[in-house]
């Protein structure tokens, strides 16, 4: 009767183990998750910030177009990438 006993103690600890690991497992997979969105999210911080401390005035219309072009082809990367929503 006490062997029964424990044995269904047994079994309900070993579920409740298996769910423990199972939630663990699912909380290092979004962990894994972040971190790579949080690398693109620095790679594309410290690009825009590379570029935008390369600003310079530029004389010329054609100048400040190709200018424009640049920090809009950030932007874009910024949007499609993933880093914003």
């Amino acid at each position: 009767m006490k062997l029964n006993f424990y044995r269904y103690d047994f079994d309900k600890l070993n579920a409740s183990f298996v769910d423990v690991v199972q939630g663990l497992k699912g909380r290092i997979t979004q962990w894994i998750e972040y971190e790579n969105q949080f690398d693109k999210i620095i790679g594309w911080l410290t690009e825009s910030e590379n570029t935008l401390k390369s600003y310079g005035m530029r004389g010329s219309l054609e100048e400040k177009q190709e200018q424009l072009d640049r920090f809009q082809v950030i932007n874009d990367q910024g949007n499609y990438s993933g880093v914003r929503n």
